[in-house]
């Protein structure tokens, strides 16, 4: 793994802080803006294929290019950009936020959970899905084939929020 870029902190510096678990091959980038202290970042992280990756973000943008291993992110007030995905499982939690997915590879799994928030999830339209909704107050669009015993799964949770499935 190679993590190159710039930090920048308005009073005092961000903490950037990576932590790979052994036992799940799962790796967790996390950064820390003091309080009060905007900060900016300009990460670029490459990961071995395979390796599982969770982002945690508040507030900016961030992009996810390529990634093959399972991939969880948390944002909240965040534009996410996920491309190119190969992932075999994809969980994300968005608040207040903005998430456009799209998937090369079918993935096993894919769990989606919006709060005040909007999200586009491209799958390959050469397989079937099975989708489970729960929406309290919200939208969800599918334009992707389904079937009730699909081997693949998406699993949607939406608050006051807008989903679009698509065709890649």
């Amino acid at each position: 793994m190679v993590l190159t870029g710039q930090l920048h902190g308005a009073r005092s510096a961000p903490v950037i802080e990576t932590r790979l678990n052994r036992a799940t091959a799962a790796l967790a980038v996390t950064i820390r803006c003091a309080p009060d202290s905007p900060c900016t970042e300009t990460l670029r992280l490459a990961v071995p294929a395979g390796v599982g990756t969770t982002v945690r973000q508040s507030g900016g943008r961030v992009v996810v290019t390529g990634l093959a291993g399972p991939l969880c992110i948390t944002a909240a007030n965040t534009d996410v950009s996920a491309s190119g995905l190969r992932s075999t499982s994809l969980t994300a939690v968005i608040t207040r936020g903005h998430l456009t997915a799209a998937f090369t590879a079918v993935p096993r799994q894919a769990s989606i959970t919006l709060t005040s928030a909007q999200a586009t999830l491209r799958l390959p339209g050469r397989a079937t899905y099975r989708i489970a909704q729960q929406v309290t107050s919200g939208h969800v669009r599918v334009a992707i084939p389904q079937a009730a015993s699909a081997p693949s799964t998406v699993a949607v949770r939406i608050r006051s929020a807008e989903l679009e499935l698509l065709p890649a």
